[in-house]
């Protein structure tokens, strides 16, 4: 259903009729209209019982290393080592566009709109991971060689600040327009100022890293080592 929903959605009158019998026997839907209707149509054998868990499985890469949604929800974006970033509709399943020009694996993404206003090439290494700022008007992106580079999106401006780090860079995020927290492999985890360029806070003993996040409201983080430990710290 959720695969030909193009077509359902302008003859659903139509198809209305002849889809109940093939819903899932507990669906809402088949409970609600399945006894009130006859269409001649008998399900012999291999009904489903239920939706599977799994919506929808959206197919076209090669191998997959990483997704992120858009603001609102309805669009997915997702980078493989085929080189290519690829934009899916996530109600339907169906592509929407395939944006080219990398020239190795898409490891890592952020969301912000969906057109190319420029590229920045001053990395160089394989980058693992990057991060719009608040105001969507800069990015940091950090590479496997332990550097991070904070950007302007405008192509114009030129602007740009490098910091180091241990390690290739795991994760990385704003915490405000100002300050920006990474995450290495090795088990640093550093806040820089961007103002001043500084380090305003440093950590070094969590063990090497395979895992980091930080929650919406910027307060708490967690960070998972490779020995299975998982850490909750206040930002």
């Amino acid at each position: 259903m959720r695969e030909f929903y193009p077509a359902i959605s302008v003859a659903c009158l139509q198809l209305h009729h002849h889809i109940i019998p093939f819903l899932p026997i507990e669906s809402q839907l088949s409970q609600v209209y399945g006894p009130r209707l006859q269409s001649g149509v008998n399900i012999k054998q291999g009904q489903a019982q239920t939706w599977a868990p799994c919506v929808s499985v959206l197919e076209g890469h090669t191998n997959g290393y990483t997704v992120a949604f858009s603001p609102d929800g309805g669009q997915l974006v997702t980078g493989s080592d085929d080189r290519t970033v690829r934009l899916w509709n996530v109600q339907t399943g169906a592509p929407l566009h395939i944006m080219t020009g990398h020239t190795a694996q898409v490891v890592s993404l952020a969301v912000e709109t969906g057109l190319q206003v420029g590229m920045y090439t001053g990395h160089s290494d394989n980058i693992w991971s990057v991060a719009f700022s608040e105001n969507g008007l800069c990015i940091a992106s950090g590479d496997a060689d332990g550097q991070v580079h904070v950007w302007s999106i405008d192509p114009t401006l030129k602007t740009k600040q490098i910091f180091e780090t241990q390690g290739y860079v795991t994760w990385l995020a704003y915490i405000n327009t100002d300050q920006v927290m990474v995450a290495s492999m090795l088990g640093s985890v550093t806040v820089w100022e961007l103002e001043t360029g500084s380090c305003i806070e440093h950590h070094d003993d969590f063990g090497r890293l395979c895992a980091f996040a930080m929650a919406p409201n910027k307060r708490i983080a967690a960070s998972l080592t490779e020995a299975g430990n998982l850490v909750f710290w206040d930002v």
